[in-house]
C-alpha cells in the first residue's frame, strides 16, 4: 500500500518486529553487530508476508476460510500455495486452510468481502471475529 517496512529482530524479546520506515526518526548506522542472524536465515519472506495483514502482528493461528469461486485468485494471492491447502467443501464454495496472524487488519480484510467470504474454523477465531464486528457496530449506535 505504498508503505515500506523494516523487519528486525528484537534481542530482548527474542522475536521478529515490523516497523514502518516512514514513521521512523533519526535512522542511522550504529556499527553494532546485529543479533538474530540465525532467525533471518530460517525466514521465508514470502510465507511471512502472506500470513500478516498490513504487516500488523497478532497471534498466529491456522484458520479455514470459505469463499465463493470468483475469489479463488484473491485467496491464492493472499495466502499463497506453499503453506495453504485449498479444497471444495461443497458445490458452491472453495475453502483455504492457512496460517495467518489474527488481527483487526485480518478481520477488516475479510469484512471487505461481505457475505462472499467466511471464517469457518477454528471456533475461537470465529468468536473473535464476532467480537470484532460487535465492537465496530457499537461505534455506530
Amino acid at each position: 500500500d505504498g508503505n515500506y517496512y523494516l523487519l528486525a529482530y528484537d534481542e530482548k524479546k527474542k522475536d521478529m518486529r515490523t516497523y514502518r520506515l516512514d514513521r521512523m526518526k533519526e535512522v542511522g548506522l550504529t556499527g553494532i553487530p546485529r543479533e538474530g542472524e540465525d532467525v533471518f536465515a530460517k525466514l521465508d519472506m514470502n510465507t511471512y508476508c502472506q500470513r500478516r495483514f498490513g504487516m500488523h502482528s497478532g497471534t498466529q493461528r491456522v484458520v479455514t476460510v470459505r469463499f465463493i469461486p470468483p475469489l479463488l485468485d484473491t485467496a491464492v494471492e493472499r495466502f499463497g500455495i506453499k503453506d495453504a491447502m485449498y479444497y471444495k467443501p461443497d458445490d458452491r464454495h472453495y475453502a483455504v486452510r492457512a496460517n495467518v496472524q489474527i488481527s483487526d487488519q485480518f478481520f477488516g480484510w475479510l469484512l471487505g468481502f461481505g457475505k462472499r467470504m467466511k471464517i469457518i474454523d477454528p471456533p475461537e477465531v470465529v468468536e473473535q471475529f464476532k467480537e470484532y464486528l460487535d465492537k465496530v457496530r457499537g461505534m455506530y449506535e
